[in-house]
């Protein structure tokens, strides 16, 4: 059985600016992405620019977090019937706000906010991580949750 995954450009914080190297563009608001909102509860309401010339985004978002059972944040999406791979160059644009803002790729199920996924992350103080929920209403692992020694 196939499945269809969202995979996104996903923030947790404003000021972001992803740079997608040598991809077409579908569409002259999204680039190569289908849509765009915010997830789960939000502080501030996100939102998204992309410059063709440049092939970059610029993404806000105000979101708590991509963590635990439920996430809210702002994101930028497609929909893939098959296997993906996913690049992109992040830069972070000041050097206010919380130091566990987020930038990341995704893939999630759904545009849930408990839905299961994987994500490698950039926090805006510069720790990169991996992150994933394997099911609904699950809380995301933390360290200690990958050893059960620890």
């Amino acid at each position: 059985m196939k499945v269809t995954t969202l995979i996104c450009l996903a923030l947790l914080s404003l000021g972001v600016l992803f740079h997608t190297a040598g991809v077409s563009s579908n569409s002259a608001a999204l680039g190569i992405f289908e849509d765009h909102r915010d997830i789960g509860s939000v502080k501030k309401a996100g939102s998204v620019q992309y410059d063709a010339g440049k092939k970059t985004y610029l993404i806000t978002g105000g979101g708590e977090n991509v963590w635990g059972a439920v996430d809210g944040f702002h994101f930028i999406w497609k929909q893939m019937p098959d296997d993906v791979t996913l690049a992109s160059d992040i830069s972070w644009i000041g050097t206010a706000g919380n130091e566990h803002r987020k930038a990341c790729l995704m893939i999630r199920q759904s545009l849930d906010p408990d839905a299961p996924y994987a994500d490698a992350v950039v926090h805006g103080n510069g720790l990169t991580s991996l992150q994933f929920r394997d099911k609904r209403r699950t809380y995301t692992p933390g360290p200690d949750r990958y050893n059960s020694s620890a």
